[in-house]
């Protein structure tokens, strides 16, 4: 009876494992791979705020049921909340995970606490190089310390270490994974985009002057820069022009700006631009490599002759209209030299232009380019002026001296003023006064005409002669 018992009890729990198999092996997922070999189609949207938008399409091979798929050759500066595979008839995303425990020495070493690996020890014998393995336990990284044969060993520097296999949950590169619950077995077309960070373009233009200084050629470049991690080969490139807005947990960039179209005579139009919302959308006319870590430009625009006007502006502060300045002797103070364009189709421009910095140049007698200053731009839209502070006049010189003060009621002042300008060059300059004034004010008298730039500024146009000075003296009321 037991010999019968235990014979029909193994036969049922035999059975039950063969019945089971299939089911627990259901229950394991399939797994698939994907690399950059099997993409179809990738494209970058990127943004000057050091980001980018990636679109990855790659043609996967699938077996039906529950499959995990690793996704390889992604950026290791991806934003893995932002990850999203376009939906496709049969196939349910499960879940998703971004696996950035790269394989490293230090990951290995805490991979094996508390499993035996080889010790590698380096001893020089008779001119040679010989290697001693000696089997050890790793007890903690931590020292580290060891336990070799019956002790507890610290303070040694193995030469190297051998290990008998890869633990799992180590990956040689950054990689998305999915488990897919897929209906039918055969080839994909996944379609996965996400934000990634460490990708960057700037715009920077280059003025140069004629030797009058009256016109200059302006061109303009495109500077790609990627550190994301990955390479990105034969990829479409849109640049997107515009303040977005991020709704974000701490600190991140906001994405701006992008790339214009080539708009001068002769110059091969590179980007084609569309308006997308409240954006400009430049897409190049080529697909292009990007590789980690390098840099790359591309030419964004280009005009001969565009007329420049040159202003000398001298500005206050708002607080000295509400005190007694210090009699003392007056001390030189700079005037700016601000270059300007307009960005129209009279200029040989007329297009939407990117933030970024502008470098003028103007050469010298011999014809020798001269660095005379550089200042950044914010968008500028066609037809709009553009203003460079290129930095203070050698040779045109002011100083201030307040003349009066009085406090003529509760939250009343009276102020005068003389602003002594002298040019020192042999050729006669006009130079702005910007005044900028808070609270209410009222022009009592000047020698010059007074304007009303705005409503906080008082400006007056001061022209000085060749080698000579010219002074401005002014009295104005202001009441809080």
């Amino acid at each position: 009876m037991r010999t019968g018992n235990s014979w029909k009890l193994w036969a049922g729990v035999a059975c039950w494992l063969l019945l089971a198999a299939p089911w627990a092996a259901a229950q394991q997922p399939r797994t698939a791979s994907s690399t950059s070999r099997n993409r179809t189609s990738l494209a970058i949207t990127l943004y000057n705020s050091n980001f980018a938008l990636v679109r990855d399409t790659r043609d996967v091979t699938l077996p039906a049921g529950t499959v995990r798929l690793d996704f390889r050759d992604v950026p290791s500066s991806i934003e893995a909340s932002t990850v999203h595979i376009a939906p496709a008839p049969g196939l349910e995303v499960l879940d998703q995970s971004y696996e950035y425990d790269l394989l490293s020495p230090d990951r290995l070493l805490e991979k094996y606490v508390g499993k035996p690996m080889t010790l590698i020890f380096r001893e020089q014998a008779n001119g040679t190089t010989q290697d001693k393995d000696v089997s050890a336990i790793l007890l903690s990284t931590q020292g580290p310390v060891w336990k070799i044969g019956n002790q507890i060993v610290t303070g040694i520097k193995p030469d190297g270490y051998r290990f008998p296999e890869l633990p799992g949950g180590l990956y040689s590169r950054p990689t998305l994974v999915w488990t897919l619950r897929n209906e039918r077995p055969g080839q994909r077309k996944l379609s996965v985009s996400y934000l990634a960070d460490q990708m960057n373009w700037t715009a920077d233009y280059v003025l140069d002057l004629t030797r009058e200084g009256t016109r200059g050629s302006l061109e303009g470049w495109v500077t790609l820069t990627n550190n994301s991690g990955a390479n990105f080969e034969d990829a479409a490139l849109l640049l997107v022009a515009g303040q977005v807005h991020r709704a974000t947990t701490g600190p991140r960039p906001y994405p701006v700006m992008a790339a214009q179209a080539g708009i001068a005579g002769g110059v091969v139009q590179q980007f084609a631009e569309q308006p997308i919302g409240e954006y400009h959308l430049y897409t190049l006319n080529r697909r292009i490599d990007l590789r980690n870590r390098e840099t790359k430009q591309f030419s964004l625009l280009s005009a001969a002759s565009v007329p420049v006007t040159k202003t000398y502006v001298f500005e206050g502060n708002p607080g000295m209209f509400r005190m007694a300045m210090p009699v003392e002797r007056p001390r030189p103070q700079g005037v700016q030299v601000i270059l300007s364009f307009r960005n129209d189709k009279a200029s040989g421009l007329g297009e939407p232009l990117p933030a970024g910095v502008v470098r003028v140049y103007q050469p010298d007698a011999a014809g020798n380019p001269i660095l005379l200053g550089e200042d950044r731009i914010s968008h500028t839209p066609k037809d709009e002026r553009v203003r460079l502070n290129i930095g203070s006049a050698f040779d045109v010189v002011a100083t201030r001296k307040q003349t009066d003060f009085r406090r003529v009621a509760q939250n009343v002042y009276e102020s005068a003023f003389e602003i002594t300008l002298r040019n020192h060059k042999n050729t006669p300059v006009t130079v702005e006064v910007r005044e900028p004034v808070n609270g209410s004010w009222q022009m009592l008298e000047s020698n010059f005409p007074a304007k009303k730039l705005n409503a906080f500024t008082l400006g007056f146009d001061v022209p000085v002669p060749a080698g000579g000075e010219a002074k401005l003296t002014y009295r104005v009321r202001v009441t809080d």
